[in-house]
């Protein structure tokens, strides 16, 4: 066995190169320069086996997110903001990464959720300065 003069990896007495670090070891006179390479073998993400790349992913908490997402500018802007919100998150969570439908329920849950504190504030300062008092007339409550 022989050693690395750079990092001190044990080598095989054959080596001409440090497997370890890859420094090229001194050649003894006798030994005629044989050069090895090393096999270099790429390394690729490996997905579980219902996800394999160019398969189609098929995600229920996506689907309803992006649905709850769409529902939410028409009606119940905040809860169903907030649904589409976590449903996005769970997907990720599922799946590994965003799925388009799920970016888009997610997104269209923020500006959902925008939208409705937006309109909560004007109606509240609506109110506050009597403005809407004109809208619905002079309205009359008997009691």
């Amino acid at each position: 066995m022989k050693y690395c003069t750079r990092c001190g990896a044990q080598l095989a007495d054959e080596a001409t190169f440090c497997t370890n670090c890859g420094n090229q070891l001194e050649q003894a006179p006798n030994q005629q320069y044989a050069p090895q390479y090393q096999q270099y073998a790429p390394q690729y993400q490996q997905y579980p086996p219902q996800y394999q790349q160019g398969q189609p992913v098929k995600n229920g908490k996506a689907t309803a997110s992006l649905v709850c997402g769409i529902i939410s500018f028409f009606a119940a802007g905040l809860i169903l903001g907030i649904i589409a919100i976590v449903l996005a998150g769970k997907s990720k969570q599922e799946v590994g990464y965003l799925l388009p439908q799920a970016k888009a329920g997610r997104i269209c849950g923020i500006i959902a959720l925008v939208l409705t504190c937006v309109g909560a504030v004007i109606a509240g300062v609506l109110a506050a300065t009597g403005a809407l008092t004109g809208l619905f007339g002079n309205v009359r409550y008997y009691y």
